[in-house]
């Protein structure tokens, strides 16, 4: 038959009918929500390098903005609860930034195998070198630094450096980066804002373990 100039046939009915079934099917498999597949979340672990005053609590405590946890000497106190703290965030499946001088390779080498012990195979490493004179400036120009008092911002600068060793690969890191100055490490910043990590446990791990 024919309706306004369209003409309706048996097979176009069923056809049309069928479509019907196939959209009401599609929709209720989706529940009416968009299905695409979000990125599947990874772990990982930050060390973070350089001298006092380099930055390092400036990339830390931007990133916990964006679901790393920061696991900061200056607040826990020693190297061995910045490790119990690792441990902990690591079993809730968190990714976390250590923030600590780290100068030599001996005292990474033990939150390297840390992270290891944990099955963590994301471990990079973030090297903040913008030269001995700009982080001494830094240091000075910090009102009441729980560690380190303005007078003693030279002495203590100068015994880091000697200790101070790049890292590199070899250590047992997947990534090493280095920074020397604010532009580059504002875009590593940026590019670890972005990675696919577990956002979703809200707890202070500096205080709730």
């Amino acid at each position: 038959r024919r309706v306004r100039g369209v003409l309706f046939t048996q097979s176009t009915h069923m056809s049309r009918r069928g479509q019907g079934n196939r959209n009401k099917s599609t929709k209720k498999s989706s529940g009416g929500k968009n299905n695409s597949k979000q990125p599947k979340a990874e772990q990982y672990v930050l060390i973070l390098i350089g001298l006092p005053g380099s930055g390092k609590s400036t990339v830390s405590v931007e990133l916990s903005k964006h679901g790393w946890i920061r696991i900061n000497q200056d607040t826990l106190g020693t190297m061995e609860r910045c490790k119990q703290v690792m441990i902990k965030a690591l079993k809730h499946n968190k990714s976390v930034i250590i923030d600590r001088c780290n100068v030599n390779p001996k005292e990474r080498k033990m939150l390297i195998q840390e992270a290891k012990n944990m099955k963590v195979t994301n471990i990079e490493a973030l090297f903040l070198n913008p030269g001995t004179e700009v982080c001494k400036e830094r240091a000075k120009s910090r009102d009441k630094h729980p560690t380190l008092a303005i007078e003693n911002v030279d002495i203590v600068i100068e015994e880091f450096l000697r200790g101070l060793k790049a890292p590199e690969k070899w250590e047992g890191y997947t990534k090493v980066m280095c920074s020397v100055n604010d532009d580059e490490t504002k875009k590593f910043v940026s590019e670890l804002a972005k990675y696919s990590i577990d956002k979703t446990t809200k707890l202070n791990f500096d205080t709730d373990f």
